[in-house]
């Protein structure tokens, strides 16, 4: 119960440390702009470590459930673009648009409006507001634009957050385990796979199609 509290409170989007992705209002994400809100964010998140270590070393499970390519980040897996559909489908499109179409846009650069000051550029590769997106480097902006949405935006927080949970338990004894794995290990199911359950149950006496 201790930790279902304490983790209740510690991903509650009121704070400013996580906020809920686009797809859905439960399935949280590390808020970009967690600086804004607490000036000692990046302590918070060290401490959120350590209570995420503290429940699986005791078999617990967090009243949480983040993003697919949060656990992918705790276990330093690429992102890609296919992690990007549930977290901003809208991007998701476009990115995959790109990709899948010859390039129309010749204004568009490897740079992108910062997520909190829009007046400002973020640059995806040095000299990147110079330089076009063309259909032979297009493959190269999709993935550094998943990388910034995913990973870059949120570096610090989560390198906080993973030195803290490695103060409990070492990231290398989490590498056993994929990124859906490791969601179970620490917040249980999000949801229920209907068909696998259906594939793994045993029947005593009953056959699968007996109402």
């Amino acid at each position: 119960e201790w930790f279902h509290l304490l983790s209740k409170e510690m991903f509650n989007p009121y704070y400013g440390l996580f906020e809920y992705a686009a797809s859905d209002n439960y399935t949280l994400q590390i808020s970009p702009n967690s600086a804004l809100y607490n000036q000692d964010h990046l302590q918070y998140f060290k401490f959120i470590g350590r209570v995420c270590g503290l429940a699986i070393y005791n078999n617990m499970i967090i009243d949480a459930f983040f993003i697919r390519p949060f656990y992918k980040m705790m276990l330093g897996k690429k992102v890609t673009i296919e992690d990007m559909q549930c977290v901003d489908v809208k991007l998701y499109n476009m990115l995959g648009y790109i990709m899948n179409n010859i390039l129309r846009t010749p204004n568009l650069r490897f740079s992108v409006k910062n997520s909190t000051f829009q007046e400002l550029q973020d640059e995806l590769k040095p000299n990147g507001r110079n330089i076009c997106v063309t259909e032979e480097n297009k493959n190269e902006y999709v993935d550094l634009m998943v990388r910034w949405r995913l990973v870059e935006r949120v570096k610090e927080q989560m390198n906080a957050f993973m030195k803290g949970f490695g103060d409990v338990i070492s990231p290398k004894l989490i590498q056993v385990f994929d990124e859906r794995e490791l969601e179970y290990l620490m917040g249980g199911l999000a949801e229920i796979d209907v068909e696998d359950w259906k594939k793994n149950t045993e029947y005593i006496g009953y056959t699968a199609n007996d109402d």
